[in-house]
């Protein structure tokens, strides 16, 4: 009504604000129409409207979302911690653990802080990564044997527990849904530090007792009898391409 009533058009901001309206519903035909307008009218998308159109692709196939981040970047827009932390969300929808990391990494080295959302996505990307470890969920056909499960699992619990530690380092204050993906990583790989993550401060608030109830997972193979690995450096070496 606006264009056809005022002869006017939409401004930047109202172009974000509109695409972002378009996320809730994933309505992927208006906001691509949004975007081709803009184009039309020479109105330049920043980080906003990148933002909200890959809110908008969070569902589509996660290619879209791929080349939503390379046009962004080839017109020279810098990404922002939402614009990563959406990146990531993305890869773990579809089990891109590699891909998660490395975007994890990027945004560290152009000078972005990570949140609490960045960390969560991480720690249960880190706890759905133990079924490739284990060969099971989607990984059933995988074989692995005792060594190998035991090093996979001391590998991700490390990572789990580095991640942690680079929270507190950067005084980020973990949520209930952290201490759930943590706890969940622990105790499927059988590491005993699940009690020092649940330390008498956790056990003094009830947000860490009921993490700690939700934190339990499938059985997993026992491997009780198998040698436990000093160095887990092998088992990430070998399974670099995860």
């Amino acid at each position: 009504q606006m264009k056809e009533l005022f002869s006017k058009y939409p401004d930047l901001a109202m172009y974000n604000t509109l695409i972002g309206f378009c996320a809730p519903l994933r309505d992927e035909t208006t906001a691509s129409y949004l975007i081709e307008e803009m184009r039309d009218r020479g109105v330049e998308p920043d980080v906003h409207t990148y933002n909200c159109l890959m809110s908008v692709f969070v569902e589509a196939p996660y290619e879209l979302i791929l080349q939503t981040f390379q046009d962004m970047t080839k017109r020279k827009v810098k990404p922002n911690r939402r614009t990563y932390n959406t990146l990531m969300k993305a890869c773990s929808k579809i089990g891109d653990y590699d891909k998660a990391f490395m975007f994890f990494e990027e945004m560290k080295k152009e000078g972005i802080v990570p949140d609490v959302v960045t960390y969560n996505v991480l720690l249960v990307m880190c706890r759905e990564r133990l079924d490739y470890v284990f060969g099971t969920g989607q990984h059933v056909a995988l074989r692995r044997t005792k060594e190998q499960i035991a090093m996979g699992m001391k590998a991700v619990a490390e990572l789990a527990m580095s991640l942690m530690a680079e929270m507190e380092d950067l005084r980020i204050l973990p949520n209930t849904y952290t201490y759930n993906a943590l706890l969940g990583v622990l105790s499927r790989c059988h590491d005993l530090r699940v009690y020092e993550v649940f330390d008498p401060q956790m056990k003094n608030d009830t947000r860490w007792a009921t993490a700690a109830a939700h934190a339990g997972e499938s059985p997993v193979p026992s491997i009780s009898d198998a040698a436990a690995p000093n160095d887990s450096s092998a088992w990430v070496a070998e399974n670099a391409s995860m």
